[in-house]
């Protein structure tokens, strides 16, 4: 029936719709066909590349009604998107790992249904992380900065709009240059580095230390010289040395070292103590008696001053004793016989009868009285013949002839034909025939022997005798006259030793252990090795460079993987490098490591007439990104969103 009609209805795109038909009954054949194709349709024999509303009239001839077919056409189009994408060492698309750069094409069919293809236009950047090992001494520039001290120092040189965080990592060892200062005192010469220094001074030493440095030590070097004095001294009867008084030859030292010097200094004073003569001479003579040149023609007690064969004042004494002639002549007549002076007489005749002397030795005694002095005496008695006499005695008191004699000589001495070679007292009797004393002569021989003296002596690298250096071991001589005035030769068993010091240069890691001793840190150590009884002071010296393990933490976040050392890692985990550091120290370094994902979401989203997203409102089909970036130590994380909005508008018919 004809009339006006409507039809509520949701169209294909889903929207509510109402159709208004004023109707009008005839026999139309009008047919509408609703089509929806990719990219092009054919309908009737014409291509349509587009969406709408197409109409073909195929009223037949003659028809009362015009017979009209409507083609309601929507055009749907294969998807065709280029993505030009910067990622750092690889990106994930649809569902596959790239990791270099080039374009990529990806088929599917979109929510269209059409046969659709995406390219991918992919630039792969890598990171330029690079890792320095480097050591220097006292000091490094690196980047415009100047380091003095080891350690790890990173530098960010990330180019803008790079989607790769770039550091570079200086691993600095810093050596310093050696200035070692040494205070030295030493006794005649010093030897540093195998130069001998013999006189004080400022020294330096240039060289390369265990660091490969340029270094320079200083020696402050005082050298004292030995002072040691030999005195060759002869005296009489004693001397004075350094407030001591001597009276017996002999050798004797004084020591004058000074507080801290060091060398020893010792005096030493080779003493001879000579004696003045003292000799008493007893002495008879007749009339007169010469001494020393002088004539004595009476008796007395006479001195004699003069410096003996010792260089010593001396003084003799003579006790002499002047007797005078005294001959009588006696005419005797007797009976028979006749006595005088003890003696009996029977027969005449002239007989004589020496009494110029009575010697006596010491005392005499005549007519039971001591007598003790030389004089004339008499004596009164009554002879045989009844006749008063006197007897007259010319006594003549000889004392002992005792003479001692004081000699010193060398090696030997011959006396009154005897020859002596040591030192002792011998006597000699030269008692004339007829004295009335023994007289013995006493002879104090001192016998002075060349000197034959041995040293054994050791000595620090040189040895200084009698004015001559010696710097081998060896045996020396040294012939002179001693102080006893004899020819002399003494023999130096001489040891030199050499000073054993020795400088160690040793670099070693974390410790080292030297003569029982643990050390942690660089350093100069000394150690005495010198020997019970050596003249040298051995002292080595440790110039010792620790360098130490590393132990370095790395924390690395990194995007779906990270290469470290050579080794992919795709997990977050802690991972261990065991390796030899620049200072050939056994290391390790720990990588405490997060493995985050892409996380790149498509949507895919039919709405009508309008969608917002993120903050967006569209009000056309189309494909949409949000890309959002997640900054993260290492690489910057792109996340894409997808959004695939098709929007539908609602149609309505148009009233025929």
């Amino acid at each position: 029936m004809s009339g006006t009609y409507t039809y509520n209805y949701t169209n294909i795109e889903g929207c509510p719709s109402s159709d208004t038909l004023h109707l009008n009954i005839s026999q139309h054949n009008d047919t509408t066909y609703y089509v929806t194709a990719c990219d092009e349709y054919t309908w009737n024999g014409t291509s349509y590349t587009t969406s709408g509303t197409y109409t073909f009239d195929h009223t037949q001839q003659g028809s009362t009604c015009t017979n009209i077919d409507t083609l309601y056409l929507t055009i749907n189009y294969g998807s065709h998107n280029s993505y030009y994408q910067d990622a750092c060492e690889q990106i994930s698309w649809h569902e596959i790992n790239y990791t270099q750069s080039g374009t990529y094409t990806f088929n599917y069919t979109n929510n269209e249904n059409c046969p659709s293809s995406d390219t991918l236009h992919l630039t792969i950047t890598q990171h330029d992380d690079t890792t320095y090992h480097i050591t220097a001494c006292d000091e490094y520039t690196w980047n415009g900065t100047t380091y003095t001290s080891s350690g790890t120092y990173p530098f960010d040189h990330t180019q803008q709009g790079s989607p790769c965080t770039n550091v570079d990592t200086l691993h600095l060892t810093i050596n310093n240059s050696s200035h070692n200062s040494y205070h030295q005192n030493a006794c005649e010469r010093y030897t540093w580095h195998d130069v001998n220094y013999n006189e004080s001074g400022t020294y330096t030493y240039d060289y390369t230390n265990n660091d490969d440095c340029p270094s320079t030590d200083t020696l402050y070097l005082t050298i004292s010289q030995q002072d040691d004095t030999a005195y060759y001294v002869t005296a009489c009867d004693e001397y004075t040395w350094n407030g001591t008084t001597l009276t017996t030859s002999g050798t004797y030292t004084f020591d004058h070292s000074q507080p801290g010097s060091p060398c020893t200094n010792i005096d030493t004073l080779y003493l001879t103590i000579n004696y003045g003569s003292h000799n008493s001479y007893h002495q008879d003579a007749c009339e007169q008696y010469t001494w020393h040149d002088v004539v004595y023609n009476e008796c007395g007690t006479y001195t004699y001053d003069y410096t003996n064969i010792n260089g010593c004042p001396s003084t003799d004494t003579l006790h002499l004793n002047i007797n005078q002639h005294d001959d009588t002549a006696y005419y005797v007549t007797t009976c028979d016989e006749y006595t005088w002076n003890g003696t009996a007489y029977t027969a005449s005749g002239t007989y004589t009868f020496d009494h110029s002397h009575q010697d006596a030795c010491e005392q005499y005694t005549w007519h039971d009285v001591d007598y003790n002095e030389s004089g004339t005496y008499t004596y009164d008695y009554t002879n045989i013949n009844g006749c008063p006499s006197t007897d007259t005695l010319h006594l003549n008191i000889n004392q002992h002839d005792d003479t001692a004699y004081y000699v010193t000589t060398c090696d030997e001495y011959t006396w009154n034909g005897t020859s002596y070679t040591t030192t002792g007292t011998y006597i000699f009797d030269h008692t004339q025939p007829g004295s009335p004393c023994t007289n013995a002569d006493t002879l104090h021989l001192t016998i002075n022997n060349s000197t034959h003296n041995s040293y054994h002596q050791d000595a620090c690298e040189q040895y200084t005798w009698h004015d001559v250096n010696y710097t081998q071991s060896g045996t020396y001589t040294y012939d002179y006259t001693n102080n006893d005035g004899c020819p002399s030769t003494d023999t130096l068993l001489l040891t030199i030793s050499q000073h054993d010091d020795t400088a160690y240069y040793v670099t070693a890691c974390d410790g080292y252990s030297w003569n029982g001793t643990t050390y942690t840190s660089t350093g100069t150590y000394t150690f005495n090795h010198s020997q019970p009884g050596s003249p040298c002071t051995n002292v080595d010296t440790l110039y010792l460079t620790i360098n130490n393990s590393t132990h370095n933490s790395y924390h690395q976040d990194a995007c779906e993987q990270y290469t470290w050392h050579n080794v992919i890692y795709n997990e977050s985990g802690t991972y261990t490098y065991n390796y030899t550091n620049n200072d050939d120290c056994p290391s390790t370094d720990t990588m405490y490591l997060t493995i985050s994902q892409h996380d790149d979401t498509a949507y895919y989203v039919t709405a009508c007439d309008e969608y917002t997203w993120n903050g967006t409102t569209f009000t056309t089909s189309g494909i949409y990104t949000c890309l959002r970036t997640i900054y993260m130590a290492r690489c910057q994380l792109h996340s894409k969103r997808y959004i695939y909005l098709r929007l539908y508008k609602r149609r309505w018919m148009p009233q025929h």
